[in-house]
């Protein structure tokens, strides 16, 4: 884990991780929704999110994806879940909405 800019922002990470490590059900399929300038992923690429990571200074939480037999680490910020009706997807927008306006 890679230290944050100040406690605060910390402990507002640490409670996100906590209620999603609650609500979501791994794994759970989703779709990179932003355009990525350097990677293996593209925009609109589906991955299966495996589980949460950690944290880092500007991507914020971080998650183990397959996509293939492949394995990443990736922000969750920039996934959309798959499946609009599953319980994994209000907490993942809700994450991604509250990352983009802090």
């Amino acid at each position: 884990m890679i230290p944050l800019g100040n406690a605060d922002e910390k402990t507002c990470f640490e409670t996100w991780i906590k209620y999603l490590e609650e609500k979501f059900t791994f794994p759970f399929t989703a779709k990179v929704k932003e355009f990525q300038d350097r990677g293996p992923l593209r925009q609109g690429d589906f991955v299966h999110v495996l589980g949460i990571d950690g944290l880092q200074m500007t991507a914020g939480i971080l998650v183990n994806i397959r996509i293939g037999k492949r394995f990443y680490i990736f922000p969750l910020y920039d996934l959309e879940a798959k499946d609009r009706s599953s319980s994994n997807y209000q907490p993942l927008n809700d994450y991604s909405y509250w990352f983009t306006n802090r």
